[in-house]
């Protein structure tokens, strides 16, 4: 019954009016919020359309689904996106009764309004969050993974029942996990290693890598976007775990380091972030379909196998790609 719901989301997400009413009985009961309830498939194609209309987007952030006899809870937060851009995110709770395969009754406990007038409140936890206490008992991204994994999910969405939040509004590829598995490292560019390493050691990290007597190549300056890079640095970490996050310490020798530290905390930007992927050019690729502007093309440092490529967040934060290990 709980991937009966599941598939039904889908066809919500991809308003598709008719797919949404042919999961109902002959004799259904489906009540939205405080509209008039629907009693025939008539009545739910027409509701489900007229809302549909109304916005850009929605996606069901199922929080925990609970199986009883023949009733099904779930518990999500709704997002939904309007058609001037903005977005609003609504706690939602439906109860799902079945009459074999098929939905007999559902009652959807949410309000809708401030969907159509941002100006009202919206409340914090939906209706019977009492059991859960706000907590998750399903993995996040159940219904992205639908239309990426599911037999049937990805065989609408390439046959024209792709969710509208992959077209509008966030427009979240279709794809099952972009290659990102961690962050790797952050940068800290300092203007004496000698300095700055025992400061750090203070704190309890470790020296894993250093190339303290310097590291030059065309390919680093190119994914760094410069003439040239002549660096000294080291990598640390807390604790021997492989998949700890290091400090990356640069001290910069040519070009050499300008500017001064931020003077306050409220300053936007740090150095730099770096990203492990396992598939360099296909995020690469991805994020250049979304707009984002790179400073090269993906580069092979030499005497390794890391390729790494850099790019700005929208406040101009470089964060950094990484493929393969040091």
């Amino acid at each position: 019954m709980a991937d009966t719901c599941v598939r039904l989301f889908g066809r919500g997400e991809a308003f598709d009016s008719a797919g949404f009413a042919s999961f109902f009985t002959d004799d259904p009961v489906y009540h939205f919020g405080n509209a008039e309830p629907c009693l025939n498939h008539g009545e739910i194609y027409d509701s489900v359309e007229n809302f549909f209309g109304a916005v850009a987007a929605l996606y069901h952030d199922i929080r925990n689904v609970w199986e009883k006899g023949d009733t099904v809870f779930v518990e999500m937060d709704v997002m939904y996106w309007r058609k001037d851009g903005t977005s609003v995110v609504l706690p939602c709770s439906d109860i799902f009764r079945f009459d074999g395969d098929k939905i007999d009754e559902l009652r959807i406990y949410m309000d809708a309004n401030p969907i159509f007038d941002p100006s009202l409140p919206i409340g914090e936890k939906a209706s019977v969050y009492t059991v859960s206490r706000g907590g998750r008992a399903v993995q996040p991204g159940l219904m992205r993974k639908y239309f990426t994994e599911h037999e049937e999910g990805i065989y609408r969405a390439s046959n024209g029942y792709a969710p509208k939040w992959s077209i509008a509004g966030p427009k979240w590829p279709l794809v099952a996990q972009l290659p990102i598995d961690r962050i790797f490292h952050f940068n800290i560019n300092c203007t004496d290693l000698t300095r700055t390493i025992p400061f750090y050691q203070m704190l309890g990290f470790k020296v894993i890598m250093d190339f303290g007597d310097g590291m030059e190549s065309q390919e680093m300056a190119d994914a760094f976007g410069m003439d040239r890079a002549n660096i000294k640095g080291a990598h640390l970490r807390l604790g021997d775990g492989p998949d700890a996050t290091r400090i990356d310490l640069l001290e910069f020798q040519d070009p050499p380091p300008t500017g001064t530290p931020y003077p306050h905390l409220y300053h936007t930007g740090i150095a730099r972030m770096c990203l492990k992927t396992t598939d360099i050019w296909q995020m690469y690729d991805y994020l250049r379909g979304q707009g984002v502007e790179f400073l090269s093309e993906p580069k092979l440092l030499p005497g390794t196998s890391v390729s790494i490529v850099c790019f700005k967040d929208p406040d101009g934060t470089f964060v950094e790609l990484l493929e393969g290990d040091f």
